[in-house]
Formats: C-alpha cells, structure tokens, sequence
C-alpha cells in the first residue's frame, strides 16, 4: 500500500503538465518549419565532413538528451541549437564559432538589441544576417 502511494505521488510531483508538452510540441514545430523555410537548403546528397559531424555531435547530444527534456528556455528564434546547426551548415569552423557567441549572448540582457520575431515572441537572429 506505501509502495502504491509513493508511486502515485512520484507520478504527480513529476510528470509534465500537459501546457508544457503542448509548448515543447510547438517549439519543436516552429524548429522544423524554420528548417524547411530556411534560405539555405543543406542539399541531402551530398555527403556531410567527419569533421562538420565532430563539430555538430555535441549540439545533436544536447537537442537529443537533454533539451528534449526540458521547457524552452531560449530566447532566441531559431534557437540557439538550431542556429549552431545552420551556422555550421554554412560558414563551417566560423559558424561553430558563431554559436558559442549566439550562446553566450542568450541571456535577458540581450533584449533591446534584437527585434521579436511575431510568431514566438522571441528574439530574432537568423544565420542569414552573418557574413
């Protein structure tokens, strides 16, 4: 009967509300239309660098283990994940260098320097706006 109760309080006390799913759901969706509509389309046949799969491995580790397990905490649009990924795509070395700065500047004290993008509320910094 103890064992009972204890499960069913660990069930309550942990389990996701069902707003948040439906923001993690919906944040996951903004990610994969940006990465449709993105200005740069990553062409599929052509084969991805050991060295692009290194730099992007970490990234992928977050996105897959941990933030999947977590709110949305960025506030950034396209994350800061995603913008790493993208950056990476385009600029190479150089975007993995834009990322850890896109990572660094993701903070509250970021918000008078970027417009919201309309959708999400978040700050907008796309890839598109580094040369």
């Amino acid at each position: 009967m103890i064992l009972l109760v204890v499960i069913l309080a660990s069930n309550i006390l942990f389990c996701q509300r069902s707003e948040d799913i439906a923001l993690i759901v919906s944040e996951r969706q903004l990610c994969i239309e940006a990465i449709v509509n993105s200005t740069h389309k990553h062409n599929s046949t052509e084969k991805e660098s050991p060295f692009l799969k290194v730099l992007k491995s970490p990234i992928m580790f977050y996105r897959e283990f941990i933030s999947s397990q977590i709110k949305p905490r960025c506030y950034f649009y396209p994350s800061c994940s995603q913008f790493t990924v993208e950056a990476i795509q385009q600029y190479r070395i150089k975007g993995f260098f834009l990322g850890i700065d896109r990572i660094t500047r993701c903070n509250v004290f970021s918000e008078d320097k970027y417009p919201y993008y309309k959708n999400t509320l978040r700050l907008y910094d796309p890839v598109n706006h580094y040369h």
